[in-house]
């Protein structure tokens, strides 16, 4: 025997999986970590991250190799704030 309810006459529709927001990381640019991230803790923040390796979309779940203060580090997308200025030592 049916169960009293309401009953879908048409086909349900397909649902699309929802669309993650795109992060704008450049290749060989200049980072420094987010506040709460777990590089600013471990590396402290006045540190300076380079972005080496990207994915081929970069969304807030991807993963990115930077360069750090002790060598190259794999961490999320979202870590990383665009540098606002980078000073270097003067050479003379």
């Amino acid at each position: 025997m049916p169960k009293p309810g309401v009953r879908m006459l048409a086909e349900r529709p397909v649902s699309t999986k929802p669309k993650l927001p795109i992060v704008k990381l450049e290749l060989g640019k200049a980072y420094t970590a987010r506040k709460g991230s777990s590089l600013r803790w471990q590396f402290g923040h006045d540190a300076v991250y380079m972005v080496t390796q990207l994915p081929p979309k970069v969304t807030t779940e991807s993963f990115v190799q930077v360069l750090g203060p002790r060598g190259v580090v794999v961490c999320s997308a979202v870590d990383l704030r665009p540098c606002e200025e980078v000073r270097l030592e003067d050479e003379e």
